[in-house]
């Protein structure tokens, strides 16, 4: 042991100095509905009305499963993001330790806005693709004489999120390709392996998949936006902007920060076209790919953007097992130069917003909760016109509560994308609640002030509490990105 330690000390200085930053942060972080609703749905259904829930979700079960056996034990809803977190931090360690660069590089990758912020603090389904990823790059340089666990591992970034399955393509094409021209001069030994690897990997996508069959018809939330002509220009104009904003936030406002970005960067594909032509088509691809999702069915968000950081650096990474010109010239040296200015950008995009993190709300949906929990009556009922999305933040930190979805009649924890959530609110709703409740006197409206919300709800709300049907009860403070505030009102038929 004394041994190990001094081999690995200042890995193990690195790695505990991240473990205990990300962690603090995590301590600041307020979870909102995306974190949620995966933590409720894990909580709320057994495995059968999981995998049917999956077509509302358009996301893999893994992240659900994972979940699963901690949020069914009555784990505390933190556990949710402590789990991102231990993903993380494990690959934050594998990085560091089997990383071919030199050692104060792969530091400063580890501490990039992803993965010092996005991944180990936001608990999401993404967290799974860092360690895919470095799994993929550790297993790349022995992937013909042991193509299974190479081939898992790209399986396990086909189930993080659908942006990641064009990078799934595009490895598993070139792997075969690779394979198939090689198979005269492989051992029978090796195309037997490499032949199950083909087989499981089918089998495996083919299991991922099924239970999202129908998802862009039954998901009210997704499908194909808008005209084609104003879809490509997104793609060509909109898509690659927020892409980068994702990347470095914050700074990006600033219209002189952003050009510069922008200029170091087509610098980079410009040495990246010169230099390593297939490198270069292979992310090209698998960045389009992305873009076409976020263009016609996801938007883009900093989760999402924050993918790109990973793809390059696989590809910088598994660089190192490939044949290029043995002498690095000048080209090289700027763009490695660039790519370390571009790593430190997006360090101090990320303290930026860490700062915003520990100063503000990330959400106002602990706050709704603690007054719910300690002012209001035991076995309150709290109802909602707006979408049922926004409530579902509130519902991890309450003891018995309800929440009832009026335009949806029914209750509920997690939201379910079909048509009733998109319906407009009714404004004789209080009549229907009457019926439904009776004269009862622990029946509160919460409201959404986020502009998702329909503008015919607010104008509902307002005439209500002119007629003194509603009476303001609580009303959050403001939060600097998940847009969630709320007004909690008590309701008097």
């Amino acid at each position: 042991m004394k041994k190990w330690i001094k081999e690995n000390a200042s890995n193990i200085c690195l790695i505990s100095v991240y473990a205990i930053v990300t962690l603090v942060i995590l301590l600041f972080h307020e979870p909102w509905r995306d974190e949620a609703q995966a933590w409720l749905i894990a909580r709320d259904l057994n495995i059968t009305e999981l995998i049917a829930q999956m077509k509302y979700e358009g996301h893999f079960l893994i992240w659900y499963l994972i979940l699963m056996p901690f949020a069914k034990l009555g784990f505390p809803y933190i556990t949710n993001n402590i789990i991102s977190w231990l993903i993380t931090v494990i690959s934050a360690w594998l990085m560091l330790k089997k990383a071919p660069f030199k050692k104060w590089k792969t530091a400063l990758f580890i501490f990039t806005f992803p993965m010092i912020y996005l991944f180990p603090v936001i608990s999401r389904t993404y967290c799974l693709i860092p360690l895919a990823i470095t799994l993929m790059a550790i297993f790349y340089k022995d992937r013909k004489t042991k193509p299974i666990r190479y081939i898992l591992s790209i399986a396990l970034l086909a189930n993080t999120h659908v942006i990641m399955l064009g990078m799934v393509g595009i490895l598993l094409l070139e792997f075969y390709i690779e394979q198939f021209k090689a198979r005269k001069t492989n051992t029978k030994e090796e195309n037997k392996r490499i032949l199950q690897s083909l087989v499981i990997i089918v089998i495996l996508l083919l299991l991922s998949a099924i239970p999202l069959v129908g998802c862009l018809t039954t998901n009210k939330d997704v499908g194909i936006q808008n005209t084609i002509y104003n879809r490509l220009i997104n793609i060509i104009i909109i898509e690659p902007n927020d892409m980068i904003n994702g990347i470095y936030p914050i700074l990006t406002k600033n219209a002189y920060n952003k050009i510069t970005i922008n200029v170091l960067i087509v610098i980079i594909i410009l040495f990246e076209i010169i230099n390593h032509k297939i490198d270069f088509l292979e992310m090209f691809l698998i960045i389009l790919w992305q873009y076409i999702i976020y263009a016609f069915i996801y938007s883009t968000s900093y989760q999402r953007a924050g993918t790109v950081v990973f793809i390059a650096f696989f590809f910088m990474w598994v660089r190192k097992y490939k044949t290029y010109k043995k002498k690095k010239d000048i080209g090289d040296k700027i763009e490695n130069t660039i790519l370390i200015m571009l790593t430190i950008i997006d360090i101090i995009a990320g303290i930026i917003f860490v700062r915003y993190e520990i100063l503000y709300n990330y959400s106002s949906a602990y706050q709704v909760a603690e007054v719910i929990n300690s002012k209001l009556e035991k076995g309150s009922i709290m109802v909602t016109g707006n979408q049922p999305e926004f409530c579902s933040a509130i519902i991890p930190y309450t003891k018995d509560t309800k929440f009832y979805y009026i335009v949806g009649d029914r209750y509920f924890s997690f939201s379910t994308w079909d048509d009733a959530t998109f319906e407009q609110l009714d404004e004789n709703f209080l009549e229907k609640l009457k019926e439904k409740f009776g004269t009862s006197e622990n029946l509160y409206y919460i409201f959404s002030k986020h502009k998702l919300n329909k503008a015919s709800d607010e104008k509902i709300v307002k005439k209500l509490l002119e007629d003194n049907k509603l009476e303001k009860v609580f009303e959050t403070e403001p939060c600097f990105f998940a847009r969630e505030e709320y007004i909690v009102y008590k309701i008097n038929y």
